[in-house]
């Protein structure tokens, strides 16, 4: 599935401060046209589930049928309950989506590091709302804000070629199809020539006469050999 040419929001990021408890926290050092800021706990020591939250909004009809990813480089310092990304799909009037990293958040004072968060956007959105999270006290920092369109990634199945127990798995499939682990399980007797294959479906339309590449970044373990594949079919 491949990138279009929706690379991130044009222009100037506008950001707002949202959340819980929104006026104890306060938007700093906004810069890089948008693309870099941080947000702090300035007001008393919060409640139990109190948090702030940054958001930028851009219209979603350029989006619509394809997946948003958002990706943003995250630092902490002193944050004591987590900071995450998030990122949200609106549609009249309507929340359609939601996703946040707050179940593996930054928790104290960190490095930075890179979050990734993937949302199919539907053709009946109007909105994508992303930001940053921060629960507690301390700061969340945030830099190379980048939203991009994708095609939306198909589903993968497993084949299990030339016996009748299906003993290979597709596993940890994340950013929305676009990276996965097959493996084979335990159990069974491992025949010569054997080989399972990840297999996904896109159809033709747009590449007919076209010369197709899939290209992938593989890394294998306990491996006899692995390779990537790709095959056209016709009617």
């Amino acid at each position: 599935a491949g990138q279009s040419p929706l690379s991130q929001p044009a222009g100037l990021m506008q950001w707002e401060v949202t959340g819980s408890d929104r006026t104890a926290y306060e938007l700093r050092g906004v810069g890089d046209n948008g693309h870099s800021m941080a947000l702090t706990r300035v007001g008393p020591p919060p409640a139990t589930g109190a948090f702030g939250a940054t958001a930028a909004v851009v219209d979603a009809a350029p989006y619509r049928g394809h997946s948003a990813r958002l990706r943003v480089q995250l630092r902490a310092d002193s944050a004591t309950t987590g900071a995450s990304s998030w990122l949200r799909i609106d549609g009249n009037g309507e929340q359609l989506a939601l996703a946040n990293n707050m179940g593996n958040p930054l928790q104290g004072t960190t490095a930075w590091t890179e979050q990734v968060t993937v949302l199919d956007v539907p053709i009946n959105a109007t909105r994508i709302i992303f930001g940053t999270i921060l629960a507690g006290s301390g700061t969340i920092h945030a830099r190379d804000v980048t939203l991009d369109a994708f095609d939306r990634a198909p589903e993968w199945r497993t084949d299990r070629v030339g016996r009748s127990s299906p003993f290979y798995e597709v596993v940890d499939v994340a950013d929305a199809g676009r990276a996965l682990t097959l493996r084979r399980m335990e159990g069974g007797t491992l025949m010569d020539n054997e080989f399972g294959t990840a297999t996904a479906f896109v159809g033709a339309d747009s590449m007919r006469a076209r010369r197709v590449t899939v290209r992938a970044i593989v890394k294998t373990r306990d491996a006899s050999a692995a390779t990537l594949w790709v095959r056209a079919d016709g009617s």
